[in-house]
């Protein structure tokens, strides 16, 4: 079995045992379960691993430090509905600009320490409508 650490969070969120360092991010989740993303052309020490559920892990390949990065909603908010496989996207334009997409669209300027939410409850906007 794989040794185990604790990652360290930033806003106060609970930290979560992951399995230690390997050479890539693939090494550390579950086959089958998980999406790479390469991370950003001008940074290419940090990658972003997705798994089932809105989870994602920001990797810095250089330090080997590793942070969990999904949006938390407010306290007494409705949880957030996730796909299977989120949509997720690093912007093209800025290398710490993320979106991210459950129910609600989110966004982060600095690389998933914090989210904001673009549009809230967009899926039932699109089901009622027919359109986003």
């Amino acid at each position: 079995m794989a040794a185990r650490r604790t990652i360290s969070h930033s806003a106060g969120r609970r930290a979560r045992a992951m399995p230690q360092a390997s050479s890539t991010v693939i090494g550390l989740l579950p086959r089958g379960r998980r999406l790479s993303h390469p991370g950003h052309p001008e940074d290419a020490n940090t990658i972003y691993a997705e798994l089932q559920n809105g989870n994602i892990i920001r990797t810095n390949k250089r330090t080997g430090e590793r942070m969990g990065i999904q949006p938390q909603v407010a306290r007494g908010e409705d949880p957030c509905r996730w796909n299977w496989d989120s949509p997720f996207i690093i912007s093209p334009h800025s290398r710490t600009r993320l979106y991210f997409a459950a129910d609600r669209l989110f966004r982060s300027d600095d690389r998933g320490d914090s989210w904001q939410v673009l549009a809230d409850n967009f899926l039932a906007a699109w089901i009622a409508t027919g359109s986003p």
